[in-house]
Formats: C-alpha cells, sequence, structure tokens
C-alpha cells in the first residue's frame, strides 16, 4: 500500500513538472510568434523612422548654416517634436515585444489604440481609410499584451487584403449578451473557400515567398493559429467570414470580468 502510495506521488510530481515545462514552451512559443509578426514590418518601421529622422537632420543643418536665432529655434521644436513621436514608437513597440504585463482583464478600447501606435504607418498612407466604432468603456478577461498581439496579427493580415488597392478597415468592440464583441473587418480580396477552413492550422499561409521588392516579410505561419489558442485559453472564441472581392471578417468574442463560458 505504502508502494502504491509512493507511486502515485512520484506520478503526480512528475506531471506536474511536465505541465510546468509546457506552460513555459507555450510562453515562448507565443512570445517567439509576437516578435515573428513584428519582424514583417521591419522595412516599414524603417520606413517611418526614416521619415521621422530626415526633417530633423535637415532642418538641423540648414539652421547651423545661418546666424538665425529664429530658424534656430524652430529647428529645435522640430527636433523635439520628431524625437517625441520616436520616442512614443519605441516605447510601443518594446512594450509589446515585452508583453510582460500581468493585469488578468483590459479595457478593450485601449488595446486597440496602443496597437494601432504599434504599426507606426498610418492606415491612410497605404489608401486605407480606418473606422473605430469602440465602446470605450468595455473589457474583457484577457491579458492586455495579448489581446494586442492577436489585433496586431488580424489588422497585419487585413492591411495585406487591401494593399494596392482602396480599402476600408473597421474594428468594432462592443458588448454583447454580457461578453465583449471584437471585429476587425476589411474590405481586401477575401479567402478563397478553399483555404478558409485551414487558416487557423499552424504553419498554413498564403503570403507568397518574398523577393527583393517586398517591404514585409514572408509570413510564420503561427500568427493565427496563436491568435486562436490565445484566444481560447481565455475562454473565448475566434471566427472568420469572408467573400472573395469583398473582403474578409474577425469575429472574437470574450468574457469579461466574473463571467465564464
Amino acid at each position: 500500500m505504502r508502494q502504491t502510495t509512493d507511486n502515485n506521488s512520484n506520478l503526480e510530481s512528475k506531471l506536474q513538472l511536465l505541465e510546468n515545462y509546457l506552460d513555459q514552451l507555450e510562453a515562448q512559443m507565443i512570445r517567439a510568434q509576437r516578435l515573428a509578426s513584428m519582424g514583417t514590418m521591419t522595412a516599414i518601421l524603417a520606413h517611418e523612422f526614416n521619415n521621422i529622422l530626415t526633417p530633423i537632420v535637415s532642418y538641423a543643418k540648414y539652421a547651423l548654416s545661418r546666424d538665425d536665432p529664429e530658424l534656430h529655434r524652430k529647428a529645435l521644436e522640430r527636433a523635439y517634436h520628431n524625437g517625441c513621436e520616436a520616442t512614443e514608437i519605441c516605447r510601443q513597440i518594446l512594450s509589446f515585444a515585452r508583453g510582460e504585463d500581468t493585469q488578468a482583464d483590459c479595457n478593450v478600447a485601449d488595446v486597440v489604440h496602443s496597437t494601432l501606435k504599434c504599426l507606426t504607418r498610418k492606415p491612410e498612407k497605404d489608401n486605407i481609410k480606418l473606422v473605430l466604432e469602440l465602446d470605450d468603456k468595455l473589457t474583457a478577461s484577457i491579458q492586455p499584451s495579448l489581446l494586442q498581439q492577436v489585433l496586431y496579427n488580424l489588422i497585419l493580415n487585413a492591411r495585406n487584403a487591401m494593399l494596392g488597392r482602396e480599402g476600408v478597415l473597421k474594428i468594432l468592440a462592443k458588448r454583447q449578451n454580457n461578453y465583449a464583441y471584437i471585429q476587425v473587418a476589411d474590405t481586401g480580396k477575401g479567402i478563397p473557400d478553399d483555404i478558409i477552413e485551414k487558416i487557423f492550422d499552424p504553419f498554413f499561409s498564403t503570403k507568397p515567398a518574398p523577393s527583393e521588392s517586398d517591404s514585409e516579410k514572408e509570413g510564420s505561419g503561427l500568427g493565427l493559429a496563436m491568435s486562436k489558442h490565445i484566444i481560447e485559453k481565455a475562454g473565448g472564441t475566434i471566427d472568420v467570414t469572408s467573400q472573395l472581392g469583398k473582403g474578409t471578417t474577425f469575429t472574437i468574442i470574450l468574457p469579461q470580468e466574473g463571467n465564464s463560458k
């Protein structure tokens, strides 16, 4: 009897160690996918930072060639303004990359806005109209950094589907039946019927191999798979509907504090 008890104890200990190990692997996988998502935007990040820094350098160089206190003041103002903009971009990117918050719930509108800041490039620059319909008081029972990671992936996909054409990116967040209801919709090329059932599969990607002219890197095929995992672990659901030539809509439903599915 004693031996049976000891064997059970050892088994429970091993199972606990295995569970802890799997939790660590999961956390590492989520972080790796977060960094991979940021990697797809490296070219755009470099371009946007160049847009911020070039006026600073040009204005400063011109001001230094003139003995004009007013011109010097304007050059400093331009440097200060653009420097603050670059600092805010860096802060948002570092916060996203680390994903170290421990909050059990979040304000959805705040997460949407912080996610858009991480993109650095405004949708309007790509002929994409941004429409936000957000309940400023809506909360969801999920860590802010995890919801941000999901939204980042969905917005990147939406942007990619509309590049080269005029489009509309609509993000909606409202309370519905005591749950947080979030939609990310685009008017892009849509997803074919024979593919849509596979888009949440790990390593599945519809992006072609990158060429030298591509502004973004090829996707890892983990963005939507990890997004689905994150949302379901938080007790929610994520679904997609799409029409070729008309666009795609991702719908997320998440429990709110004190409400579980």
